[in-house]
């Protein structure tokens, strides 16, 4: 199992979390009907015209991509066509129901034969109202044949070329709106009343120096329950368009001043103590060789340090401390520790 040593720190003014910044809005966007894909929307680029790709900006109602209308205006007329002759057959049903009538008003057809013909005639009209919904519906999704950006926005991914077949409902193309970007990272419970009062700062890889200012939009109320943390949101207004999805950052969050040394150990160090639902312990490695052993320590904790937590009562600098495989030992256990 592995283990980190217990070791002293001076207090720093800010606490820093990695973070990965993406899209406050996002869309896939995909044909309502099928096809080969006959054009691709285009840009101007210093005059010279050029299909869209990954990266491009793109405004609300621009052409994305068309797609081959053949299929569609014949499913038009197939679906015309079949309402013509459904219309026509419910026409003949009426007449034949209307003469069935007449003949029994005279007694000259029975019961059974007369409710055949009615029964004959209420299919017939269903027919023709399946015939026009259907209709409705080729005609609609005919005029669908080209799709188009519902909002300003940068096409993150383009998954269509021309002459490719589109299909119904899967996405053509992946849109996001970036004028407001979220910063997304993960907090243990240790740290939510921290971030709640205390960000000060967001910094891009790409833009070393710059500080970004960012509000808080949303603290997930569970955990991840592989990685124990909580997700945080926040927003940082974005209209100069610099930030991009995926992009690194860091997020600041204050601490208290500086002080006297400190005890930190890693959070992965960190347990509850056997049966107790509240309160923090740690495995300390004893002894050398075969002779090894594990003692669980119930200890107080203090300040967050990124992926790190103080230590106030419980550890001295040097102690050994195992920070994976706790959940596999158990108090006075013998051990074998992996550097």
């Amino acid at each position: 199992m592995g283990v980190a040593v217990a070791r002293e720190v001076h207090a720093s003014g800010t606490t820093r979390y990695s973070a990965t910044i993406d899209a406050a809005t996002r869309v896939d966007l995909s044909f309502r009907v099928g096809g080969y894909v006959r054009a691709l929307g285009v840009v101007d680029e210093g005059g010279v015209r050029r299909p869209l790709r990954d990266g491009d900006p793109v405004r609300k109602g621009q052409a994305l991509a068309t797609i081959d209308q053949t299929d569609g205006g014949e499913r038009v007329k197939q679906g015309r066509a079949q309402l013509a002759e459904a219309t026509a057959a419910a026409a003949q049903a009426e007449r034949s129901l209307a003469r069935a009538r007449g003949l029994f008003e005279k007694d000259a057809l029975t019961r059974p034969e007369f409710e055949a013909a009615q029964t004959a005639a209420e299919a017939a009209r269903a027919r023709v109202t399946a015939a026009e919904a259907a209709v409705r519906q080729v005609e609609a999704v005919a005029g669908d044949a080209t799709l188009v950006a519902p909002f300003d926005g940068i096409l993150l991914r383009k998954q269509v070329s021309v002459g490719a077949l589109a299909m119904p409902g899967q996405p053509a193309f992946t849109l996001a709106d970036i004028t407001t970007v979220k910063v997304v990272f993960g907090v243990p419970d240790v740290a939510l009343a921290t971030v709640r009062q205390s960000v000060v700062e967001v910094e891009a890889d790409a833009f070393p120096g710059v500080t970004f200012p960012a509000r808080l939009t949303h603290v997930s109320p569970v955990a991840d329950p592989r990685g124990r943390v909580f997700d945080v949101e926040l927003a940082i207004a974005n209209g100069d368009g610099r930030l991009r999805p995926g992009m690194v950052a860091s997020v600041g969050l204050r601490e208290a001043d500086a002080g006297p040394p400190e005890i930190v150990i890693p959070l992965a160090a960190i347990t509850r103590p056997p049966g107790a639902s509240s309160g923090y312990a740690v495995y300390v490695v004893q002894g050398q060789g075969d002779a090894t052993r594990v003692a669980q320590r119930t200890i107080e904790i203090g300040e967050l340090r990124g992926n790190e937590v103080t230590v106030r009562r419980g550890l001295a600098r040097g102690d050994r401390v195992v920070v994976s495989g706790t959940t596999m030992v158990t108090d006075g256990a013998p051990v074998r520790v992996v550097l």
